[in-house]
């Protein structure tokens, strides 16, 4: 037991180290991502003001700009949780780490001098049992006074054998009491520690998909776009000033189209006119300022319409961007039933692209002991209602398949379509599994979906096992 102790001790120190490195190389991962998407947005930038854009206008440039402007904001939360992970999850997690070492080298002097405690306690032992043995148990002839003697020396050989396997017992359960405790109690505050570890890197993870999730689709519109430019009109233009005598406006010089994903489910991310009442609200949530019952009335008559949720969704990303993930202890319920209340809302109108994005979004904000907002809409009645989960995931396949099928280019093969539009389906169905088992959905139904999802998309075993399924399951 002292060697597994002090084994476990060095196993201990050699994770710790490990684990730590893992996370220092992910917050390295995410500063060069964020120095990277700089760059991008830089290149775009010189792009968007060559000559030959000089009159362009239409989707085209609006799209190039949303991207390069996307890329800015995913950099910055890239800088954002890269510092989080750096200055305070690293820095938290050293400390514990040089305090859980501390605690370990306390017990390693207790277990030492417990062990020699024992050594002691195990010659006496030894010393009693090897004179027990050595005394004789017969003696031929007539009982002897030395005879006599000799078995009293026995006897108290015996005595002082049993005396001693006593106490080496009492101690053994000594040891035990003392010791076995504090190395669970250790163990545990192990686990406890990298439970949270897990859920953090989960939510970070989380947040920097919706991001990434964001910026595809401006470069989805970007690329739909560049489909659409045409210089028709431009040599119509042309040939009235130049043949025809009219005179020559500033045309449009990239044809528009009004149907190029305009709205993007509910829920595009273009600049709209926030109610100052809805912003002074939700800030207020922020500044933990506790909401009042006029204020509810308002939110409740504001996200009754698709342009209210849209600015709830659009407001709590900005929050997002800017990294303002902690929200103050005395309005984090306030928060969640705002949470709630769209869900209610959502729940009539069937707006999955609001709840993808409130799902997202309660892995996002939290108090100060890490609880998140997750936690106040997990018993929501729209999660129990039936076949809800499997509409929500199919849809949202759908809608992806959708934006894929749009942007197929004329010379891209048939096969390398297909794949493309697989992988799409494929990603969707695992990330809506991972959602679905952080919130607590049963594994069986969990099951029951993804090869429901899989027959409809016809998602083969090959595409995706069903051992990959049960691997992200696991531990549920």
């Amino acid at each position: 037991m002292i060697y597994d102790a002090l084994r476990y001790s060095s196993e201990l120190h050699e994770y710790w180290n490990e684990k730590l490195k893992v996370i220092e190389d992910f917050s390295q991962y995410l500063k060069e991502k964020a120095d990277l998407d700089k760059l991008y947005a830089k290149g775009l930038e010189k792009i968007s003001k060559l000559p030959i854009f000089d009159r362009f206008k239409g989707p085209f440039l609006s799209n190039l700009s949303s991207v390069q402007s996307s890329m800015l904001e995913i950099s910055d939360c890239f800088s954002s949780h890269s510092e989080y992970v750096t200055n305070e999850l690293l820095v938290n997690l050293k400390s514990m780490q040089v305090e859980y070492e501390s605690e370990m080298k306390q017990l390693k002097k207790k277990i030492k001098k417990l062990a020699m405690e024992r050594e002691k306690l195990n010659k006496k032992h030894q010393m009693a049992r090897e004179k027990y043995i050595k005394t004789p148990k017969e003696k031929e002839g007539k009982l002897s006074s030395s005879f006599i003697k000799m078995l009293c020396s026995e006897t108290s050989f015996l005595d002082a054998y049993l005396v001693a396997l006593n106490k080496l017992n009492k101690y053994n359960a000594v040891f035990k009491e003392e010791i076995v405790p504090s190395l669970s109690e250790f163990k545990q505050k192990i686990i406890e520690s990298f439970k949270f570890l897990k859920v953090t890197m989960q939510r970070t993870l989380s947040s920097d998909a919706s991001c990434i999730y964001s910026m595809k689709m401006h470069i989805d519109n970007l690329a739909r776009s560049v489909n659409t430019i045409s210089f028709e009109s431009e040599l119509e233009a042309l040939e009235k000033l130049l043949f025809k005598g009219t005179d020559f406006t500033d045309e449009v010089f990239v044809s528009r189209n009004s149907n190029i994903r305009k709205q993007e489910i509910g829920l595009e991310l273009e600049s709209c006119i926030y109610d100052e009442d809805f912003r002074s609200l939700l800030n207020n949530c922020w500044n933990g300022i506790p909401l009042k019952q006029e204020d509810l009335q308002i939110f409740t008559n504001r996200i009754s319409s698709q342009e209210g949720k849209k600015q709830f969704i659009l407001l709590l990303n900005e929050k997002r961007k800017l990294g303002k993930f902690l929200i103050p202890d005395e309005s984090f319920q306030d928060l969640g039933l705002l949470f709630r209340l769209v869900l209610d809302s959502v729940s009539i109108d069937r707006n999955f692209a609001c709840v993808r994005q409130c799902i997202i979004l309660s892995q996002t904000f939290y108090k100060k002991d890490k609880e998140y907002i997750q936690q106040q809409i997990l018993q929501h009645f729209i999660w129990k209602q039936e076949n809800y989960w499997e509409e929500l995931v199919e849809e949202s396949i759908k809608k992806e398949i959708e934006a894929q099928e749009i942007v197929i280019d004329e010379f891209e093969e048939k096969e390398e379509i297909e794949n493309r539009v697989k992988s799409v389906a494929i990603a969707t169905l695992a990330s809506y599994i991972d959602i679905m088992v952080s919130f607590h959905k049963e594994n069986s139904e969990i099951m029951t979906i993804a090869n429901n999802c899989r027959n409809k998309f016809l998602i083969t075993e090959e595409d995706f096992p069903l051992s990959y399924i049960i691997s992200i399951t696991k531990g549920h």
